[in-house]
């Protein structure tokens, strides 16, 4: 059996090597290889966006720039993610997601005064773990879970309530109560 890095390894270099010394030739060949997935993707997508004669040329595809996005992304996964018994690649995720819940429970406990508001900004490493921790990763929207995210993109909580039938206990209170709250997750 060959070994799940070496099978990329040849995956990614087979794409790359052709790709990079003839159309974008930014990087080293011998830094062609599994290990900087990542940092391929990364250029040959600045290159894209950046170089009209990439983005024009007809042997440089977006099929090329989704092969390389997608080893960038498995390998950017089994370094951000859980793996077994073994969590502290997931480290980020589990960070955000208690920075998450301390904020709505933040909100919570002050009737709505405090933590009406909140950004992080940081990579895409925090967004992978915390997808594959709260399974976002699995089911059918998983898919959309488990790459890469894109440049600039952003995951939103949204503590909410609606009216219940009988919501005139409710009106004249500034926090609806815990039982009837919800949290709306857009990304």
């Amino acid at each position: 059996d060959v070994p799940m890095s070496v099978t990329l390894l040849t995956s990614l270099s087979h794409v790359a090597t052709p790709l990079f010394e003839q159309r974008i030739p930014i990087l080293d060949s011998s830094t062609l290889n599994y290990a900087n997935a990542l940092t391929i993707y990364e250029a040959a997508l600045y290159q894209y966006r950046h170089n009209s004669t990439i983005f024009n040329s007809p042997t440089f595809t977006t099929d090329d720039l989704a092969i390389l996005r997608n080893l960038a992304s498995e390998q950017q996964w089994t370094f951000n993610t859980p793996n077994g018994t073994n969590t502290i690649n997931a480290v980020s995720g589990r960070t955000l997601a208690a920075k998450i819940i301390q904020k709505l429970s933040d909100n919570i406990a002050s009737s709505g005064a405090l933590s009406k508001l909140t950004v992080y900004i940081g990579s895409h490493e925090p967004f992978l773990a915390f997808f594959a921790l709260s399974n976002l990763a699995t089911g059918p929207s998983g898919p959309q879970f488990n790459t890469l995210p894109d440049h600039g993109s952003t995951m939103t909580f949204e503590l909410f309530s609606t009216p219940s039938a009988d919501s005139t206990e409710q009106d004249n209170m500034p926090m609806p109560y815990e039982d009837s709250l919800f949290v709306r997750f857009l990304f």
